[in-house]
């Protein structure tokens, strides 16, 4: 079985490097990451945490971004080609294949965040030896952010392979992994802000909202960048529960995926 899914991941890491539009995105990310402490330099008093925040944003709209356009398009466009029928006439399952086609596109992605991750931690340390008061950066809670933040795209990962499962076409896979994504980030402030002014709405639709709340990703739980940025302790126990969450989540998606895809016809 490993070796079955060891060929099916590098089946589907060769597909990768041949996509021009993988290498356009991740040129413009290095151009907007090399142009942060220019941009952070314009706050005379806090280049470091400008230079973060900047930096630390800009690869999360990357990774989001590559979360979006490869997750959707890995069995999408195979279907739609009629590339896929050929492989799976091959002595593996189905079940293999999209968990060859996961493990692929998530080497991908961890890759394109160490990378970007480590131009962004680097950029944020020099700009913290020239901020004229102290920093408070710290690199501790900066490695524990941007190791949330992988987690937080390897969940929506599999709600993207998740949604292209059902539908080759452009529409269903990508808006609804973007639209699971924007629920899943404004969900916990709702649910916050509901239960502030809790005799502005009615108890039935604060009770949707929590269900929403547990069937949606809390994609709060893993947003660590105010540690990262103000050298604040890192709360431990929050890590291991979102990391338990994230493999949790993330496993469950992959198995409801991979339950629709053996019933699909191709």
């Amino acid at each position: 079985m490993f070796r079955t899914l060891k060929l099916l991941t590098y089946h589907e890491l060769l597909r990768i490097k041949r996509d021009r539009v993988f290498w356009s995105f991740a040129g413009v990310a290095l151009l907007l990451l090399f142009m942060t402490p220019i941009v952070a330099n314009l706050s005379m008093r806090q280049p470091a945490q400008t230079g973060f925040t900047l930096s630390y944003s800009l690869v999360h709209l990357f990774l989001l971004v590559l979360t979006v356009f490869l997750g959707t398009q890995a069995l999408s466009r195979a279907i739609e080609r009629r590339t896929l029928i050929p492989v799976l006439t091959l002595p593996f399952s189905r079940s293999q294949y999209l968990l060859g086609a996961y493990l692929a596109l998530a080497i991908v992605i961890l890759v394109c965040a160490l990378c970007l991750d480590s131009i962004s931690l680097m950029t944020s340390m020099w700009l913290a030896q020239f901020s004229p008061i102290d920093a408070g950066l710290s690199v501790k809670a900066m490695l524990v952010a941007y190791a949330m933040g992988l987690t937080k795209y390897l969940l929506l990962l599999a709600w993207a392979l998740f949604f292209s499962v059902f539908s080759t076409s452009f529409f269903l896979p990508v808006f609804g992994t973007l639209g699971v994504y924007i629920a899943g980030s404004a969900t916990y402030q709702i649910v916050e802000y509901l239960l502030s002014n809790p005799a502005e709405y009615s108890q039935g639709f604060i009770l949707l909202v929590k269900v929403l709340l547990y069937i949606l990703p809390n994609f709060h739980a893993f947003d660590f960048q105010v540690y990262a940025a103000y050298g604040l302790a890192v709360p431990w126990m929050d890590v291991i529960w979102a990391l338990g969450y994230g493999l949790t989540y993330s496993t469950v998606i992959l198995y409801l995926a991979t339950f629709c895809f053996m019933r699909r016809e191709l």
